[in-house]
């Protein structure tokens, strides 16, 4: 276990952050990011069966802090032996903050290192948010790795011209526009007060949002949502991810060859790496309907690549996009059936 880097957003680990007892960093060896130290967490729980592996991935604006309700729901039951591991993006949670804007092929390039360095094998991978260009991305150089996947309001596809973060929640205030309206001082306050808030309606989910970024919404306020945004170059890092939302995994408008070659791959293997014959991986996908990611349109895409969710997809009306935090029971429930039933892959 090494220390808190000193450079890292947040300066105390709070109590429920993670497993207790669990923190550690690894040090990037390679790549712009090099020397930037990853936070994450590697424990084993349960009992009986072989050794499994399940890998949590977060997205944008959130951290590893956004599994801890899933985690704790899978450890009330009878879990099998399982080695469960979180890690947080550089520029956010408890890793070194960002001294530039990384786009989700280079957060992959950094979670595919820590991914070496742990040597796993046969990887139940959650995934939500910009958690599944990264997580599968990080994997496309070893998709045998990959045995098990649980989708949360997560794509890989570009979205529909209908409802996409342009037009999502508002089309005056939507998530893309957010980065150039909202002020940098309220970034933080705002992007916990998005996570926490129930959706359902707008007229609900503009007041609580409202009210976290005036300080109004103790709770927001005072999390790991908040706090990683105590640094100005998180801040950056952040708001340029959501800027790319607004054209969520859309080659040719990233102004950036290698994500657009990022995007073009996967998109182009998925299906041959984890959703044909004996690559086939078992799949559950969970979203919440009031979301651009959690639209049939996009579970379609899923489907369309990876065919054995046919049967195995949810969508959950009125629950907005942040499934894990607000039904991190549903969400264990996905995992949990992933880790219970016998692996026909690898």
């Amino acid at each position: 276990m090494s220390a808190l880097p000193k450079d890292a957003a947040i300066k105390r680990i709070p109590d429920d952050y993670s497993p207790a007892g669990s923190p550690r960093w690894y040090a990037l060896v390679s790549g712009q990011d090099r020397g930037k130290q990853l936070y994450y967490t590697d424990q084993v729980f349960g009992h009986g069966g072989e050794l499994q592996t399940l890998v949590f991935v977060h997205g944008n604006p959130e951290c590893s802090y956004i599994f801890r309700k899933v985690i704790q729901a899978l450890l009330d039951r009878e879990l099998p032996q399982t080695r469960i591991i979180t890690a947080d993006h550089i520029g956010f949670g408890l890793s070194s903050r960002a001294s530039r804007r990384l786009t989700p092929a280079d957060h992959a390039g950094n979670l595919s290192q820590l991914l070496a360095f742990l040597a796993l094998r046969k990887v139940t991978m959650a995934i939500h948010d910009w958690g599944g260009p990264i997580g599968l991305g990080a994997m496309l150089d070893q998709p045998e790795l990959l045995d098990r996947l649980a989708i949360f309001n997560s794509g890989i596809f570009p979205l529909s011209r209908g409802c996409n973060y342009r037009n999502y929640p508002f089309s005056l205030l939507s998530w893309s526009r957010t980065s150039a309206l909202i002020p940098n001082r309220y970034w933080g306050s705002f992007a916990a007060g998005a996570i926490t808030s129930q959706a359902g309606s707008k007229r609900s989910l503009l007041l609580n949002l409202l009210r976290s970024s005036m300080g109004r919404n103790r709770i927001a306020v005072e999390s790991p949502y908040a706090a990683q945004f105590s640094a100005q170059s998180n801040i950056a890092n952040s708001k340029y991810l959501s800027r790319l939302a607004g054209h969520w995994c859309e080659r040719q408008k990233t102004n950036s060859a290698e994500l657009n070659a990022f995007y073009e791959r996967l998109q182009a293997e998925v299906k041959t790496c984890w959703g044909e014959g004996r690559s086939a991986v078992e799949a559950r996908l969970l979203c919440g309907e009031w979301d651009a990611l959690g639209k049939r349109e996009n579970a379609d895409a899923w489907l369309k690549a990876l065919p054995q969710l046919e049967g195995n997809m949810t969508l959950f009306p009125g629950c907005g996009h942040f499934l894990p935090e607000t039904h991190p029971q549903d969400s264990a429930d996905a995992i949990y059936e992933l880790l219970t039933q016998p692996s026909d892959s690898g």
